[in-house]
């Protein structure tokens, strides 16, 4: 990853992962995440990165107007890195 992103980039977003892992549910990230489509929700490492995650349940906690219950998800899945992701290092 380092390779590809730079250190500094490289280190912001094994942080956040960290942050992923710890968590138990998306809920208790200690960045606030945006949702962003149907099923996808956003987080952001830096002022221009993020990373987009998808609820990975077998069957997705819902709430009652059928939208994911993100404050139930404890299973995710990274689809995307994105944004200026790149530091030049």
């Amino acid at each position: 990853m380092r390779d590809e992103f730079g250190l500094l980039t490289s280190q912001k977003i094994k942080n956040r992962i960290d942050d992923i892992l710890a968590a138990e549910h998306v809920s208790e990230l200690p960045i606030p995440g945006n949702i962003t489509g149907d099923s996808a929700y956003e987080i952001s490492f830096s002022s221009d990165g993020y990373i987009l995650l998808n609820a990975n349940h077998l069957n997705n906690p819902k709430d009652s107007k059928g939208n994911i219950d993100w404050s139930k998800v404890r299973r995710v899945k990274i689809v995307s890195i994105g944004g200026n992701v790149y530091d030049n290092q």
